[in-house]
């Protein structure tokens, strides 16, 4: 209740830099409801809205800029619940089983690069948030799945040509994100 008593008082105030505030402070509720009641509905909802949210931002940003005045947060708060979401099913749900947390694990990398081909060139949030996870992620998988010599061997092995390709990648996803930029600030 006292949430949305804040929320009704930052839109009625205009009062911005409490939003972000108000934003986080929902995200912590949402694990904290999670502890109490000990439900994983509460989080899969978590995880339908985020991604909502993201989705709405990223593909109709127009829209809820018009509805609510400030998309591109929105959308990047989106983004951020359903990262941690996801994480907290990593680590809290496939505890002990290696395969899960790596197929959840795929699952991550996957929505920060949806996050950055889809919203990365507008929303400076969603990229940083993108470049961040991602790189945690790599790190992560690489000492989950490293236990042999030859293990080692496999993964440095493999992580020089998934770096090679990431950085040719990431050479090219900026070159894009830069031209779309000027084009749309050519347009404005």
């Amino acid at each position: 209740v006292l949430l949305f008593i804040s929320a009704g008082l930052v839109w009625y105030t205009g009062a911005n830099v409490a939003r972000h505030f108000i934003a986080l402070v929902l995200i912590a509720y949402i694990f904290a409801v999670r502890e109490e009641f000990d439900g994983e509905w509460i989080h899969w909802l978590a995880a339908l809205a985020g991604g909502a949210l993201f989705m709405t931002d990223a593909l109709r940003a127009a829209t809820l800029e018009q509805l609510t005045g400030w998309s591109k947060a929105m959308g990047a708060y989106g983004f951020l619940m359903l990262l941690l979401v996801l994480g907290y099913f990593q680590f809290d749900r496939f505890d002990d089983a290696a395969g899960g947390q790596i197929i959840i694990g795929f699952g991550i990398l996957a929505c920060t690069v949806a996050g950055l081909v889809l919203s990365g060139h507008r929303n400076l949030a969603v990229r940083w948030i993108s470049y961040t996870g991602f790189s945690l992620e790599v790190l992560y998988l690489a000492f989950k799945t490293i236990g042999t010599l030859i293990g080692t061997a496999s993964f440095f092995l493999c992580a020089g040509v998934l770096v090679l390709l990431l950085a040719a990648f990431v050479v090219r996803m900026e070159r894009r994100l830069q031209n779309r930029t000027a084009q749309a600030g050519g347009a404005a």
